[in-house]
């Protein structure tokens, strides 16, 4: 059953995700998974243990077994033997469902400035109330941006190692910055066409997406560029800025 390797994705929302899975997926190589939703799977297997029958029959090495063959079966039928699994794996519950499988996890983390992330966010759902609403982007632990905020900072305070990929570095050095984490993963470097942009498109599956959240420009891979302060308050942007994780690009 055990015929992947998965290795374990953190992405910003807004920094790129879909554009970075869209390249990646040209390969034969690796999958870059939509938002996945095994961190789920694995929790409710985790939930068991708080079942009156496990207590009474604590067999944790099975609850293990079980753990780690559901995530290799979950992507039993995937055509690459690679997966980038996407989720918030940093968090204290995922990182340890992640240590009982792998002893020595790969972690990818793609960031982008606290403060672009939520400006992007203002500016495509115009909130009435901007302090409510990135109150509620930074600080609500069901939100998908604080969570992957949440595994970046517990992986900095675990002193996990992880591969960083920043969302400018991916624009603006796209063939490079693929071949170096191909590299990372210890893949053969991928043969990718940046000009041949697709929308997101896995096993047939697209993203059900109402708001465009999901979708890219197939036609080029550029920044746009605006003026956070046009989004964003100085009080909003200092707020931001108390969220940032001190990550150091080497």
């Amino acid at each position: 059953m055990n015929n992947k390797n998965i290795f374990f994705f953190i992405g910003l929302p807004r920094a790129g995700n879909t554009l970075l899975a869209s390249l990646i997926n040209q390969s034969e190589e690796l999958t870059l998974t939509a938002n996945s939703i095994t961190p789920s799977i694995l929790f409710a297997i985790e939930e068991v243990k708080k079942e009156f029958a496990y207590k009474n029959f604590p067999d944790e090495r099975s609850i293990n077994t079980v753990l780690k063959n559901s995530l290799f079966s979950y992507y039993k039928e995937w055509k690459t033997n690679n997966i980038l699994d996407r989720g918030p794996w940093g968090t204290p519950d995922n990182l340890n469902m992640v240590y009982k499988i792998y002893s020595s996890p790969k972690f990818v983390v793609l960031y982008r400035p606290v403060k672009e992330c939520v400006a992007s966010f203002v500016r495509k759902d115009d909130p009435a109330d901007k302090e409510k609403y990135v109150d509620y982007l930074l600080n609500n632990r069901e939100h998908i941006l604080s969570k992957n905020l949440w595994s970046i900072h517990n992986l900095l305070k675990n002193k996990i190692p992880f591969y960083l990929i920043t969302y400018d570095d991916l624009i603006n050095n796209t063939k490079q910055t693929l071949n170096n984490l191909f590299k990372y993963l210890n893949l053969k470097t991928p043969n990718i066409d940046l000009n041949k942009l697709e929308q997101l498109n896995i096993n047939n599956v697209i993203y059900e997406d109402d708001n465009d959240m999901h979708k890219i420009r197939t036609n080029e891979i550029k920044k746009i560029k605006y003026d956070v302060l046009n989004y964003l308050s100085i009080d909003l942007i200092n707020l931001c800025q108390q969220h940032e994780p001190k990550i150091v690009k080497k």
